[in-house]
């Protein structure tokens, strides 16, 4: 995921649903007893478990808090660290390790018992298995990916330009290493420059993006649309134009789940603003929708509730406004929590369809359901 300005961030969960943190319970709590604190964690796509990783083990647990087995790689070879990343297996009996760039080696493990290592060209940096368990793509820094079979036999390997990994939805689909679309997002997000972010549709083909002004300069920020054939996430690194450029300052964008509408709240009226910009943002910016050809459809107002926005833009164009979901919910914080923020100490993980909530605190984990 890209790393957001915090002014855009704070609107976006502004924006999501929110269930006060008092009105949730965990539904379990384990403690590791580990001597090392928790510095990965990684759901598996099936949600059926979390691999939390330490200094020293990996533990794969269950979604209903039972140990289902512990990989200590430190015994299997005390070079070892893990890096950014930690994947586990839709089944649950596999995991793979990230390196460092002290370190360049991508790491299984099965709960069988069998070990594999490789080394990769560049810092490896994102690891994932594929829905089905059966391959498992590496992004690293140079830019370059990796396809591998579980024990790390390469599939395919080359530059980000062709890295051969699609989500279900996308289209055309012309490889057999499918996985979720918020895995084949960080497989492509290894390096990006700061104040940066887009939105793509379902389908792969439309994408917008949009980028603030870059410390203090005099260069506006501004929203690109990208389609038809955007290629998905693989499009932030292709060749050629945008389809349009709007300049907008303090911009967030978002496009609608078909590609028919592009959403956009920011300040067409000040493009070199932002938090790194001339000026700050102002925190009462108004939301503007334009269509895929970069026609304005409507303003909506700063304060005006967006519930009937929708609404609004099938009486304007006869035309379904299908927004992407945001269904990310309230962190439940601890007393502890609450005094040491922010607390480096604590890591949380969402499950894809944003139903489990895994919260780590040194090497104490709680997991939280969201309510019906």
């Amino acid at each position: 995921m890209n790393l957001l300005p915090l002014a855009v961030f704070a609107t976006l969960i502004a924006q999501q649903a929110v269930i006060p943190a008092k009105d949730i319970a965990p539904a379990w709590t384990l403690d590791l007893h580990d001597p090392g604190k928790v510095v990965q964690l990684a759901w598996a796509s099936s949600s059926q478990c979390v691999a939390v990783a330490t200094p020293t083990s990996v533990y794969v647990i269950g979604a209903s808090g039972q140990r289902l087995w512990t990989w200590n790689y430190h015994r299997t070879n005390r070079l070892i660290r893990v890096g950014t990343d930690l994947a586990v297996s839709p089944d649950c009996t596999a995991v793979a390790i990230v390196g460092t760039p002290e370190y360049k080696y991508v790491w299984t493990a099965t709960r069988g018992g069998r070990r594999a290592f490789f080394k990769t060209i560049g810092t490896p940096s994102i690891v994932r298995f594929t829905l089905r368990g059966d391959s498992i793509a590496v992004s690293t820094a140079a830019p370059h990916g990796y396809v591998l079979s579980p024990g790390l036999r390469v599939r395919w390997s080359g530059s980000w330009n062709d890295f051969p990994v699609t989500w279900p939805a996308q289209v055309p689909v012309t490889t057999p290493y499918s996985f979720l679309r918020e895995d084949v997002e960080a497989l492509f997000d290894v390096v990006r420059p700061g104040g940066w972010g887009d939105s793509v549709s379902d389908d792969g083909q439309w994408r917008v993006e949009f980028r603030w002004p870059y410390r203090g300069g005099d260069e506006p920020a501004q929203v690109e649309v990208w389609g038809p054939d955007a290629d998905g996430y693989r499009g932030r690194h292709a060749s050629g134009g945008p389809r349009w450029v709007k300049a907008m300052g303090c911009p967030e964008a978002e496009i609608t789940v078909d590609g028919a509408f592009i959403v956009v709240t920011g300040d067409p009226n000040h493009a070199v603003y932002g938090p790194s910009g001339a000026e700050p943002c102002d925190e009462k910016l108004s939301t503007y929708v334009f269509d895929r050809d970069g026609h304005l459809v409507l303003v909506w107002p700063y304060g005006r509730s967006r519930s009937d926005l929708a609404d609004t833009v099938f009486a304007e164009t006869g035309v379904r406004l299908m927004l992407q979901e945001r269904n990310y919910w309230s962190v439940p914080l601890t007393p502890e929590e609450i005094e040491s923020l922010p607390d480096p100490r604590r890591r949380v993980r969402y499950t894809a369809d944003r139903k489990m909530l895994l919260v780590s605190r040194d090497d104490h984990i709680r997991l939280y359901r969201l309510p019906d």
